[in-house]
């Protein structure tokens, strides 16, 4: 009774949803597209960087200043990132590698061998012609036997050829010299310090051994690791199979002895990194950082951004409004730029605004490429220049349509304008570069398209940072490291992975594109020439309609792809 009455109250409320009417919507319908703006205005703030004001963020290196800027307090001038690098890494090359040292495992490994040594050469001769399909009904020591003992007594696993060989070895030479052979080799290698790391690992470091607690300094060339090993062993033997077999016995008991110390390494060196200061300057109360009409140089820029970073660091700490309504700014900002579409959508865009599979669409294109920003810039620290913005605008043109495509790519680029510290230079290339790709898109029909596309977006990007290089004062060696190192790739890259990424959204959110329409309109289509094979008339007819219907969409400026792909399987019903 419980469960049907629960399931009654649903039902009401369900309908209730469907009945109340919000303009011209239901409110289960107006619930969902509030669903999909609510995601968007939570979400997206969170990928904007914090920790920092943006007073400053208008102001580049090469730029012109229009006001005096004074120290409103004492605060630390920050290394950049490049800097605070190096300062890192030359603090790791200064931590020297430490290993342990096992003093007692040489004895242990020469007794080893002595008891192998000893073992094989008190051998009988007859071991050498029993096979294993004998050995149940020989009278003589099995190799069975022999291959147990090693293993179980000796913790050495050897084949019966290799059994075999080394017996032969025994007898054909004298066993105290071969011994004496092996031993010697065996005592060279456990006299060094054997590591257990290649030494590619610790080339040039500094080198620490402990023993009982007590440190040592160790030299490059009182190391050993098991490549050289191995090399020696080579080169005293030979290749030969007598002598890969020594090599492999030998290599039985020649086990590291100085034991690399990773965990304790590894914290040095994040002890090492963590006392780098981050700071590289100092300025105090009242100090002048830059005067008016004065040019940004490098060092009063990281000045005005160390200032930003102080005044946030500040506010969080004395715990007053601004820390809270910097943070409440993030949402009202992302809520009123999102805004255009509460406009735009359901006055332009009607049919788009009713289907909440397509706004759905929007939602996750938005959300995908503010994030993929958010990771480039903030999390791998890489130049924003490598965002792929070109993406999410192509693939709005297409799946959708330019007009929609460009508010869009608007409405992004203010976005991640957030998530970049809201840098001008950057919101303007999202917009214009954006603005290009969708129409170097707008009617692909071939893979040409894709390089069409590539040559605006190089082009359109090149544009762009040569104006502001050219505001900066940069010099042409300087744009051209920009164009060649980041414009390329990401123009290169980003209609490639439009149209891979296509298709899935077609199929997720079944919506068709002209690339959809051009596959369907091959004449090799399967569903085409089973009626050319069964109903030649009828296919024949769809194709004379096909060419008309595409030159009345063309007249009158509808889409003539889809008329005539549509007419092609209009009478397939039939």
């Amino acid at each position: 009774m419980i469960i049907m009455k629960n399931s009654n109250k649903q039902s009401d409320f369900g309908k209730y949803l469907d009945n109340k009417q919000i303009g011209n919507i239901t409110l289960r319908d107006f619930l969902i597209k509030c669903s999909f703006y609510l995601a968007l205005v939570i979400v997206i703030p969170l990928l904007f960087p914090s920790g920092r004001s943006f007073k400053y963020t208008d102001l580049q290196v090469g730029s012109i200043i229009n006001k005096k800027v004074i120290a409103p307090f004492n605060f630390p001038v920050l290394k950049t990132e490049q800097e605070l690098q190096a300062d890192r890494d030359e603090a790791i090359t200064k931590v020297a590698h430490y290993f342990n040292a096992r003093d007692t495992l040489p004895r242990h490994q020469i007794q080893r061998f002595n008891r192998f040594f000893d073992y094989m050469a008190a051998l009988p001769l007859e071991i050498k012609v029993t096979t294993l399909a004998e050995s149940d009904t020989s009278d003589a020591l099995s190799m069975n036997e022999v291959i147990s003992d090693l293993s179980v007594d000796h913790n050495i696993n050897l084949s019966i050829q290799e059994i075999s060989l080394f017996l032969s070895e025994l007898q054909n030479t004298n066993k105290d010299s071969l011994k004496d052979a092996l031993l010697f080799e065996l005592n060279t290698l456990l006299d060094k310090h054997y590591i257990d790391i290649p030494k590619s690992e610790i080339a040039g470091k500094n080198l620490v051994l402990v023993r009982e607690g007590i440190e040592e300094d160790l030299q490059q060339q009182e190391i050993m690791d098991a490549q050289e090993w191995k090399a020696n062993l080579s080169e005293k033997f030979g290749a030969g199979q007598n002598g890969l077999l020594k090599q492999k016995i030998l290599s039985l008991f020649g086990v590291p002895n100085t034991i690399y110390d990773r965990d304790y390494t590894e914290g040095q060196l994040r002890e090492a990194i963590a006392q780098v200061s981050t700071a590289k300057d100092y300025v105090y109360e009242n100090e002048r950082i830059v005067d008016a009409n004065e040019r940004i140089t490098e060092a009063i820029y990281q000045k005005l951004y160390s200032l930003e970073v102080a005044t946030a660091e500040r506010s969080t700490q004395s715990g007053d409004l601004r820390s809270l309504l910097s943070m409440l700014a993030k949402y009202l900002l992302t809520a009123l730029t999102l805004f255009i579409f509460v406009f735009y959508l359901p006055a332009n865009r009607p049919l788009i605004f009713k289907d909440n599979k397509k706004l759905l669409l929007l939602t996750v294109l938005i959300i995908i490429q503010v994030a993929i920003g958010a990771i480039i810039v903030n999390t791998l620290g890489w130049s924003f220049y490598l965002i792929p913005t070109t993406i999410s605008s192509m693939l709005l043109g297409i799946l959708f349509d330019p007009g929609l495509g460009l508010i869009s790519t608007v409405i992004i680029g203010l976005l991640l304008g957030g998530v970049t510290g809201f840098d001008y230079t950057f919101i303007f290339l999202t917009i214009f570069v954006g603005v290009v790709s969708i129409y170097s898109v707008t009617h692909i029909r071939t893979r040409n398209h894709i390089f069409r596309a590539i040559l605006h977006i190089v082009l359109a990007y090149s544009v762009s940072v040569l104006v502001f290089g050219f505001l900066r004062y940069e010099s042409f060696e300087e744009i051209g490291q920009l164009i060649v190192y980041y414009i390329l790739p990401n123009a290169i890259l980003s209609p490639f992975i439009t149209y891979m990424t296509l298709g899935l959204f077609e199929r997720v959110f079944d919506i068709t594109t002209d690339i959809t329409l051009l596959e369907l309109s091959d004449l090799n289509h399967p569903l085409l020439k089973e009626l050319a094979v069964k109903a030649p008339g009828t296919f024949h007819h769809s194709i004379v309609v096909g060419n008309l219907a595409e030159s009345a969409a063309k007249s009158i400026g509808a889409n003539s792809l889809m008329a005539r792909v549509g007419s092609y399987y209009h009478d397939i019903g039939k």
